[in-house]
Formats: structure tokens, sequence, C-alpha cells
């Protein structure tokens, strides 16, 4: 006993990029990797002074370029709020400066060590920010953590 039920397939060809030799540096490769990742088409148009938070990172952006400087650059972050704040200027030096990848990587895994991983384990199951309101007048809001893993920061948003 055969079912007829058709089998269908489709894929989508990756874009062929074209390599230039020359002028194109490692530098500009990191930034325009970056610009890629946020979604802006020219790399030579952000200000060497904005932060990446300024010029759009969201979270998932975020774990991108975590990444790719810890893959490509040996650079480690503790968390998502320094990549935030990097600058244009600062990924510029961690591209040319090797010396100053040694130095952020040595002091971020300090602080790497000094995070409670008790934390980081939930407890329970909900989490209730604001132990004081207990009425059936408010409506429930429901939020989830963000990709670092614990609700810290939202505790900020419970009146």
């Amino acid at each position: 006993q055969s079912t007829h039920i058709p089998v269908v397939s489709s894929y989508v060809l990756a874009e062929k990029l074209q390599k230039t030799s020359g002028s194109s540096t490692a530098s500009a490769s990191l930034l325009e990797t970056i610009a890629n990742i946020l979604g802006i088409s020219d790399a030579s148009t952000m200000s060497s002074d904005s932060t990446l938070a300024d010029l759009g990172l969201d979270s998932l952006g975020s774990v991108e370029i975590k990444q790719l400087l810890e893959q490509k650059y040996a650079v480690s972050f503790a968390n998502s709020k320094e990549i935030q704040q990097l600058t244009v200027k600062r990924l510029k030096e961690i591209d040319s400066d090797s010396s100053s990848t040694n130095i952020t990587e040595t002091k971020t895994s300090s602080i790497v060590l000094s995070v409670d991983l008790k934390q980081l384990l939930p407890k329970d199951t909900l989490v209730l920010l604001n132990e004081k309101i207990q009425s059936n007048k408010y409506q429930h809001l429901f939020l989830i953590h963000p990709i670092e893993g614990h609700v810290q920061m939202l505790k900020d948003l419970a009146p």
C-alpha cells in the first residue's frame, strides 16, 4: 500500500562574492562584516565614535559579533553589554593591534570568573518580579529572559 504524497524541495543559492585584491584589509573586512550584521550597506558611513548599540545592534546580532570576535580575533567578552558599548574606533584597534586583544582577553576573562553561576540556573519556572502586588485587578505580563539567561535586568521593570 503506497501513498502518493509529493515530496517538495527548495533551495536558495548563496550570493557569490568576488574577492577584491590589494586594498582590502582585515580591518575593512571586520567592519564590513559587522556592518552587514547590523544591516548597514556601506561600512564607511559608520562614525568612528558610534557604539554598536547606537547603530542598532540587537541581541542576535550581538551573539553573531561575539562569536566573530572570539573565533577570528581571540577576543572574549563577558556579556552582550560590553559588545553593545564597542565603538567602530575600538573595532579598528582590535583588528590592527594584536597586543590590545591580549589585554582585553585577559581583562574580560577575570570578569567571567566572577559571575555567580547560581544566578544562571533557574530555581523556579516562573519568577515573580514584584511580590508586593498580589491582586487580580492587574493584568499579568509574562517576560522571557534575554539571551544572557537570567532575569536580573528585568527586575528594573517592576515598580
